[in-house]
């Protein structure tokens, strides 16, 4: 089997487009000729092919893949005349995750001397980052706290202020480390 490559999704990139295109250098064997290829989509890992060919003898293949948090594989080997597979080979690790969508449900409340955020979970979340600022439209926002996959997040002292406004903003961020809207 030849070498595996894509425009699309490199090995380690990370996207949310979700069609996806492989190349190949065409299998040869010398004894029967070859049929085609057998190939298999996997998350998390590589994974071998079934030993049937899927595929007469391309050097590429298109395909849409649903939205996932997981690593993504494309892996492939020839199968000859006879039906006897070759060893497979993978492409990957790669990612397709959609952007995630707005945070709502925005509260703040205080604690003591601390402050608690909390929002609702929005769809296609990996994490959430919550900031504040003394301006609405947040021309320098400060980062409260770590990146979290909850949805509530407690600033320590957060409250001990003098008292002044706050503003505070949660962004959801997919696997890809793209955010949401604001």
């Amino acid at each position: 089997m030849g070498t595996l490559a894509s425009e699309t999704h490199p090995p380690y990139s990370c996207t949310d487009q979700p069609s996806v295109a492989i190349f190949w250098s065409h299998a040869s064997d010398d004894n029967c000729g070859m049929a085609g290829y057998s190939y298999a989509w996997s998350d998390w890992s590589p994974s071998l092919p079934d030993e049937y060919a899927d595929i007469g003898m391309v050097d590429h293949l298109s395909a849409a893949l649903g939205y996932s948090d997981a690593a993504r594989y494309f892996n492939i080997r020839a199968v000859d005349v006879a039906g006897n597979p070759g060893g497979y080979t993978s492409h990957g690790p790669f990612w397709v995750d959609q952007v995630p969508g707005a945070v709502g449900g925005l509260l703040a409340e205080r604690l003591g001397s601390d402050l608690r955020f909390a929002w609702s979970r929005t769809d296609n979340a990996h994490v959430y980052r919550v900031f504040k600022d003394t301006a609405p439209w947040f021309p320098a926002p400060v980062q409260v706290g770590p990146d979290t996959d909850a949805t509530s997040l407690l600033e320590p002292g957060g409250a001990a202020t003098p008292a002044r406004i706050e503003f505070f903003k949660v962004l959801g961020t997919n696997v890809c480390g793209k955010p949401g809207p604001m």
